[in-house]
């Protein structure tokens, strides 16, 4: 009642409002939201070293960013610490400097001739090995620009530990079966006290 009253002939004003708004939202076109995520796992390779194999996801809406390859990932560290490339993908190159390491795409361009990773794609293959257990650090992304190719765009985020998939340990599913065993004795129970 209080809707039909609304947008009834008296309040065209209120008609016109919504119908603006209406048309701005549907008419505005969608951008695609540029970003990464950068997950890995660590090894503990004795003598106070570590190997981290990141995994590297372009989270850009494959739909709506089509052309925002990512091309370029940068792993930002300590300057005083020691960081060495132990593999990179095929047709991926790296730049060192003290507190960084620049990995980047070869072969830019569409597929099949680029490898740089696409929107809603993954790639694995990326290990380093620092002199110190580094845990989550800072990275940096840069995208293909489909409008301008002299400026990238550029994501900055922190790496992640991978999750594990951990399978529980014996002692837990001791608990599991212990809880499940009283759960039915109860269940006996109530069953013998309720049928007397």
């Amino acid at each position: 009642m209080v809707i039909r009253k609304l947008f009834s002939r008296e309040n065209g004003i209120l008609r016109w409002v919504v119908s603006v708004l209406l048309f701005t939202v549907i008419a505005t076109p969608a951008r695609a939201q540029v970003s990464a995520s950068v997950l890995y796992t660590e090894t503990h390779l004795g003598d106070g070293l570590w190997r981290y194999d990141y995994r590297v996801s372009n989270l850009t809406n494959p739909v709506l960013g089509a052309e925002y390859n990512l091309f370029d990932l940068s792993f930002l560290f300590d300057p005083t610490a020691t960081v060495i490339v132990s593999a990179l993908p095929e047709q991926w190159d790296h730049i060192a400097d003290d507190s960084a390491i620049e990995a980047f795409a070869v072969a830019v361009g569409a597929p099949p001739v680029g490898v740089e990773i696409a929107p809603g794609e993954t790639l694995a293959g990326f290990s380093l090995i620092y002199n110190y257990r580094a845990g989550d650090t800072a990275y940096t992304a840069l995208f293909v620009n489909p409008a301008d190719a002299n400026a990238p765009f550029e994501f900055n985020g922190m790496t992640m530990a991978a999750p594990s998939g951990a399978v529980p340990e014996p002692g837990t599913w001791a608990l599991y079966g212990a809880g499940l065993i009283l759960l039915a004795g109860r269940r006996c129970r109530k069953q013998r006290i309720s049928s007397s």
